[in-house]
């Protein structure tokens, strides 16, 4: 039943859906309202809620958290509500969680607006009791939904995972907001092995259409690929994730990925940790041209894994990626228009990467080696010095 009403609902308008759902979950809607016993600033006990066994960046970035506070020591409950929110639970919690309990605490809530109402109605009053509400969120653009800042009043304060992303939140909801970038180096990855292949080099791109396809835009990463390798020489490996989402979208990236001296592969459907492995271990670089990101999840973790990025130098993802560890693409910014709807508010803007600027970068990737070791070794060196859970809780914990 639940199933079937999820289909019909995916059917509606989604200016429609949104407004309904507003509607709905704030009759429930719980305040934030200070207590006696409610700690004066994020600390322990924790309780992360959100979709943390969820295979979406979303998911990932909820997961890291968690993996965060407990490389920290810090006592860690968790409330898993990727079923309630219509997403796949396929991702293992780490181990070393405690059970959730009432009394005094942080809630970290990943889950984001518009669903901030419904997850906390999910928690329930007793758990929320003299709970700090930290709200932990990453925003795209230069304009705040509607939902955005109706939330705001569901929590005592927020975090963001860039200098990009915070600047935003506090200039749309008007209050301050950490940056606690996330703490990669938490959960070790070792780098990739250099892949032995007789000279073809792989370049991968992956990106959730449910994050739309028009902000992550891989049409210019198709478009800058075709550039670069008018002979071949290359490949470029396109990993989609929900494809269901926006089937037309993925209909017309089919037929761009078809045909061409130098092969383009589109894999629809990557849900499990395994997959994203085997998908990482079989490219060289990665590229994402993206038109905004709050902080570019899957270009760290390329990194992480000693995997060189190319990147449009712009949003969080500048504040990373560079000349050492890849290819910063230029770009100029544009109004944001997104048919979805989701980014194409009013007064936002977004970037327009530079195709030309981004053949280049691929073809020097691609003909040089011993550069796309040094700069690998060099992104690997960086997200271990950088994203680690000592700097993660300093910033999540410091007096506000």
């Amino acid at each position: 039943m639940l199933a079937q009403l999820h289909r019909v609902w995916r059917h509606l308008p989604p200016r429609l859906r949104r407004e309904l759902y507003l509607a709905a979950t704030a009759i429930v809607a719980s305040p934030a309202r200070h207590s006696a016993n409610m700690p004066a600033r994020p600390g322990p006990p924790y309780l992360v809620v959100g979709p943390l066994s969820a295979p979406t960046g979303l998911g990932e970035a909820s997961r890291l958290v968690l993996h965060g506070l407990l490389a920290a020591g810090r006592e860690v409950a968790a409330i898993d509500l990727s079923a309630a929110l219509m997403q796949p639970a396929v991702v293992p919690l780490p181990a070393g969680l405690a059970p959730p309990r009432p009394g005094p605490g942080t809630l970290v809530l990943t889950a984001q607006p518009p669903n901030v109402a419904h997850v906390l109605a999910l928690v329930g009053r007793p758990l929320l009791r003299d709970k700090r509400r930290l709200g932990f969120w990453a925003w795209e653009v230069n304009a705040l939904p509607r939902e955005w800042r109706h939330s705001r009043r569901l929590i005592h304060e927020l975090a963001a995972p860039s200098r990009y992303a915070a600047a935003l939140l506090s200039a749309g909801l008007n209050m301050p907001v950490r940056c606690a970038p996330f703490p990669l180096a938490s959960r070790p990855h070792p780098p990739m092995a250099t892949r032995a292949v007789d000279g073809e080099v792989v370049f991968g791109c992956a990106f959730d259409l449910g994050s739309t396809a028009a902000r992550k835009n891989p049409a210019a990463v198709i478009a800058a690929f075709r550039t670069a390798f008018p002979q071949g020489g290359a490949r470029l490996l396109v990993r989609v994730r929900d494809p269901g989402s926006e089937t037309a979208t993925f209909a017309r990236l089919q037929a761009a990925c078809e045909g061409g001296p130098a092969p383009i592969t589109l894999l629809g459907r990557v849900d499990g940790a395994a997959d994203i492995e085997d998908w990482f271990a079989a490219i060289d670089v990665l590229i994402s041209l993206h038109r905004a990101e709050g902080f570019g999840l899957l270009p760290a973790e390329a990194m992480q894994r000693g995997i060189p990025v190319i990147a449009t130098d712009w949003s969080a993802t500048a504040e990373y990626v560079s000349d050492a560890v890849g290819w910063p693409v230029a770009a100029r910014l544009v109004p944001a228009v997104d048919p979805t709807g989701r980014y194409g508010l009013p007064g936002a803007t977004w970037a327009e990467v530079d195709i030309d600027a981004a053949a280049m970068a691929m073809r020097q990737a691609a003909g040089d080696a011993a550069l796309r070791r040094g700069k690998g070794s060099a992104a690997a060196a960086y997200i271990a010095t950088h994203f680690d859970a000592a700097q993660f809780i300093t910033r999540l914990e410091a007096p506000a």
